[in-house]
């Protein structure tokens, strides 16, 4: 940061009458930035408006300072009046014939105006861009209607570009070096050493019709030879009153309030004196000892420096882009108060294990510098003024312009290959990270698939379990119908058999009794013949019928005992039958008795345990005497 303040210096040497009123497009552009630019950088420390912004935005408003509006108006933004405006006006043509334009009195009462008109709730959200960010202001202008050509900000970004107008905005970023935002009149400003002899150019503009009150003398607002050597005589008065007050102060002076919880990036942490040991942080704030000597990197022993105390892992970038290393301030006491890792702060300003930054230098925050800072050589001890010092001891003014271009633009190509490189990785990691979601996703849908595929063939399997069971219990109760089927079936063909065996008996029985009746007929017919022969066939037909009847009565009874017969021994059949179904029943059934269990029963009756439990519908083992259980089917 050290060549920004002798650049600052230098760069406050005026541009010659030959750049400002004759050359090229781009020589104007340099003596416009020449001249203008100690006010955008005050601008910037004001109000925040970027000086690269305010810069690119007067070069392409005024046509690098050659318009009407700037070299007769003092209006290098191109401002119109507004129903809030109450100074001196300008007629000029710009969307419309005469229109009504801002005139100042000064340049820099452009600049101020110009800024607080961006300060409008309008263009309130590019403050929330970050200071160094102008192609965010850029395309944030033209977005929030500060000009009507469709091409306003890449034109001004180019502009920023190809003049390096970047370089303003770092410059305004070092808050060690105050620009002043008060413009010594001319009449009271001093010719600086060595430019009193370069003659004021003359005035090669065509005047134009102005607004001015009649009577009033017209400032001079194209040259002022005097002002800017001013400006910088004052900014380096500033620059070494604020090197003599450093000096004064004491190394040590306090932080922060010591003993008081703040938050730092984000982290909580406690500010702790020379001499303390952080044990008694750790019980007071329920830390682990162990893990608080390594969150805040430092050694089991009293602190050797007053410094804050990290209560939280420290993160690798810091809340602000950069820091401004303080006298008697060492690399560490900067990690804590930025709530930064020591490694991390190595790596982002390129610095080795031991070495420490010079008073003054600026330290990058978030991200990685393409030079590393001045360091503070071992065992010697810094002057307050050295790092303004060259090396050949003389006083610092002004930078050549061509190792700043060099140094520039080495820093940019660093840059450049950097936001290169960490693009690509960031591509690099993008596509890693849509790899593994990808990935992720697809073993989700790989076990979404499977979970389903196992389901669903858990289900099958149980279905046709189930299926397995219904159709056994549908085959073992339709073999059972047809083992009773055929039982009954085979009972009503024995009953028909006995019945059918019984009743032919019996008609065979009849049919030879009817027989025996028709012989014994025709007997007596023969004798009936005979009887008309003589008395003796007479006595013994007589006879013979006192016979017969006896014989058919004999016969009825023989009859009706065979019948009698024939109806017991159905009956004892049937009565058998109904016998061995009872005996069948009764072995059927057990009746449980004391000390009997369903183990002992099944055993008895050559059964299986689930065939006990299924036949008599248990759902558990005990039974109890008296219980009428199913052996048999």
């Amino acid at each position: 940061m050290q060549k920004w303040k002798i650049a600052c210096a230098g760069m406050m040497i005026l541009a010659t009458s030959a750049y400002a009123q004759g050359g090229g497009y781009k020589e104007r552009a340099a003596a416009y930035i020449e001249k203008h630019k100690m006010y955008a950088m005050a601008e910037q420390q004001r109000t925040g408006v970027p000086a690269a912004i305010t810069l690119g935005q007067g070069i392409l408003e005024t046509e690098a300072g050659n318009s009407e509006l700037a070299t007769e108006a003092n209006n290098h933004f191109g401002i119109k009046c507004k129903l809030s405006w109450k100074g001196e006006t300008f007629a000029h043509t710009d969307d419309a014939p005469n229109e009504c334009f801002r005139k100042y009195p000064s340049t820099y009462d452009s600049y101020k105006d110009h800024s607080d008109f961006l300060k409008q709730p309008r263009y309130s959200p590019l403050f929330r861009l970050p200071v160094t960010d102008y192609e965010g202001w850029a395309k944030g202008l033209k977005k929030f209607g500060y000009a009507t050509n469709p091409r306003y900000a890449q034109q001004l970004i180019k502009i920023i570009e190809d003049n390096h107008l970047q370089d303003y905005t770092f410059a305004a970023n070092n808050k060690d070096i105050i620009y002043p935002t008060e413009i010594v009149p001319e009449a009271d400003a001093q010719p600086a050493t060595g430019l009193a002899s370069k003659p004021e150019p003359k005035n090669t503009q065509k005047p134009v019709a102005s607004t001015s009150k009649p009577g009033e003398k017209k400032p001079n607002l194209k040259t002022k030879p005097a002002e800017e050597p001013v400006v910088e005589e004052k900014m380096q008065t500033i620059t070494e009153a604020a090197e003599a007050k450093a000096a004064t102060e004491a190394p040590e002076a306090l932080a922060g309030e010591p003993g008081k919880l703040v938050r730092i990036n984000g982290l909580r942490a406690i500010y702790a004196l020379k001499g303390e040991v952080l044990l008694t942080y750790a019980i007071k704030n329920n830390v682990r000892y162990e893990r608080l000597l390594e969150i805040n990197e430092v050694p089991d022993a009293p602190l050797k420096e007053n410094m804050y105390v990290l209560l939280d892992k420290k993160k690798t970038r810091g809340s602000k882009p950069s820091r401004t290393v303080g006298r008697g301030e060492s690399l560490l006491q900067i990690a804590q108060a930025e709530g930064i890792q020591m490694q991390s702060l190595r790596e982002l300003n390129k610095l080795d294990e031991g070495e420490e930054p010079m008073p003054g230098e600026v330290l990058s925050l978030q991200r990685v510098v393409s030079k590393k800072p001045q360091l503070v050589a071992k065992n010697t001890t810094l002057p307050p003024s050295a790092k303004n010092t060259p090396p050949d001891g003389r006083k610092p003014t002004y930078i050549e312009k061509k190792e700043l271009e060099k140094n520039r633009r080495e820093e940019e190509a660093k840059l450049a290959e950097q936001k290169a490189r960490q693009e690509e990785e960031a591509r690099a990691a993008a596509a890693k990270a849509r790899e593994e979601e990808e990935l992720k996703v697809a073993a989700l849908k790989a076990e979404e698939e499977r979970a389903a595929t196992q389901k669903a063939e858990a289900e099958a399997a149980l279905k046709a379990e189930e299926d397995a069971k219904v159709a056994a219990l549908k085959a073992e109760e339709e073999a059972k119908a047809a083992a009773a089927l055929k039982a009954q079936q085979e009972e009503e063909d024995r009953k028909i058999a006995i019945r059918t065996k019984a009743e032919k008996e019996a008609e065979e029985a009849r049919l030879k009794a009817e027989e025996e009746r028709q012989a014994r007929q025709a007997n007596r017919v023969v004798i009936k013949e005979e009887e008309a022969t003589d008395e003796y066939s007479r006595l013994k037909s007589k006879l013979d019928k006192v016979v017969y009847a006896s014989d058919a009565i004999d016969a009825q009874k023989a009859r009706e005992a065979e019948e009698k017969m024939i109806a017991d021994k159905i009956a004892a059949e049937e009565k058998k039958l109904a016998d061995e179904k009872k005996a069948a029943e009764a072995n059927k059934y057990y009746i449980v008795k004391k000390g009997d269990t369903a183990a002992s029963i099944a055993k008895k009756n050559k059964l299986t345990m689930r065939q006990l439990m299924e036949w008599n519908n248990m759902d558990w083992a005990e039974v109890t005497p008296g219980q009428k259980l199913m052996v048999k089917q």
